[in-house]
């Protein structure tokens, strides 16, 4: 019976580290995809942002580009990008982001967003 025991905890043990070691807590999220996005357009990079946008879309990533990259830099810049709100209902999503400045104030934007290819991509 002891080594029935031994034997069970010795397997639940592997067990437990197998699934540590999994990517489960790293998984994509809409929320994770939108910030990405953001920090893209902080960094100057819209090129790079049609890659987060729809393939019917990436035209208009330019346009999202002008629109948030005066945004960023206005009050001195950004000292935080933020996930206020994620609704995801079956392959869309709602995902509301919010910025603080330097100067202590804040906005935010409200992304739509599909999943296209297996991954969550904002919806222009």
């Amino acid at each position: 019976m002891r080594e029935l025991v031994a034997v069970h905890i010795i397997v639940t043990m592997i067990l437990v580290l197998i699934v540590s070691g999994c990517d489960f807590g790293k998984a994509e999220t809409p929320g994770k995809r939108v910030l990405e996005a953001m920090e893209l357009i902080r960094a100057g990079k819209p090129k790079e942002l049609e890659d987060y946008v729809l393939k019917e879309d990436a035209p208009g990533a330019g346009f999202l580009y002008g629109l948030l990259s005066p945004a960023f830099t206005e009050q001195g810049g950004i000292t935080k990008i933020e996930v206020e709100s994620q609704k995801i209902n079956g392959e869309s999503a709602s995902i509301k982001v919010r910025w603080y400045y330097k100067n202590g104030g804040s906005a935010h934007e409200t992304f739509p967003l599909k999943r296209e290819d297996g991954k969550w991509q904002i919806d222009l």
